[in-house]
């Protein structure tokens, strides 16, 4: 009478035989695997059944998985990684907000040669330079018949020393190269268009280029990885800014503020 009492009172206490026989077998097996097994096995079989329908579930997931990568990776390459330059998480783009007669409040980073020059004057306790935006332009070599399309930059003289950049050849541009409108007509490769263009020949260094109306002749090539400011765009020829055709005129916005 005593131990069939005790028995109730075990099953009141834990529950049922059945139940606890169940956790303890949980307890020394793993039933998460084993399921996995069985659904390993059971998509296995439905593959094999279907073989053509199955392979190009495959291929489609491994092309659209594999395309995401790349888009990814692109992505990353030209618009999340920071510029290759001396503190560029100090770097940034300055902009202005106007307000239409007949619109709302708009921002655009768009400024004039003129006005850069002022504010640079003025700015205290900060480093200002003035940016073109990149341009694919007609670049022409030796004879007019030698003319093909290069991306151009119009930059501040100042910016390649801000910006902690080094020559691979030759020079690059200083403050001085940017102070005479129409004074300046020196230019700067990157190291990219050296390679692609010139199979880096040394002899590139005072060879003659014309862009637009203007000759320029090339004094230097700024090493890689720096490929100008524009995010996705490599740049292969940078110019002083005081060299641009609308340097001088008010109104004028072609050029980015950093």
């Amino acid at each position: 009478c005593r131990r069939a009492g005790s028995a109730a009172a075990a099953r009141r206490s834990l529950g049922s035989p059945l139940v606890v026989r169940s956790h303890a077998r949980d307890a020394w097996t793993f039933p998460q695997l084993e399921q996995v097994g069985r659904d390993v096995a059971y998509g296995w079989r439905q593959v094999t059944r279907a073989k053509l329908r199955s392979t190009a579930a495959i291929v489609s997931l491994a092309l659209a998985v594999g395309a995401c990568l790349t888009t990814f990776a692109v992505m990353d390459a030209l618009l999340y990684r920071p510029l290759p330059i001396r503190d560029a998480d100090q770097l940034y783009v300055m902009v202005r907000e106007s307000h239409g007669a007949d619109g709302p409040p708009r921002t655009f980073d768009g400024a004039e040669y003129p006005l850069f020059l002022r504010m640079r004057a003025a700015t205290a306790g900060a480093d200002l330079l003035g940016v073109s935006y990149a341009a694919q332009t007609d670049i022409t070599y030796r004879g007019d018949q030698d003319i093909e399309k290069a991306y151009v930059q119009y930059v501040s003289g100042d910016l390649f020393a801000r910006f902690g950049l080094r020559p691979a050849a030759g020079r690059l541009l200083t403050a001085d190269d940017d102070r005479v409108a129409g004074a300046h007509a020196v230019a700067v490769v990157s190291e990219g268009y050296w390679t692609r263009r010139f199979q880096r020949d040394p002899a590139v260094l005072g060879r003659s280029i014309r862009v637009g109306a203007t000759t320029f002749e090339i004094v230097g090539v700024v090493a890689a990885p720096f490929t100008g400011t524009e995010p996705g765009v490599g740049v292969d020829i940078l110019l002083p800014a005081i060299m641009h055709p609308r340097a001088d005129a008010l109104g004028s916005t072609w050029m980015r503020l950093l």
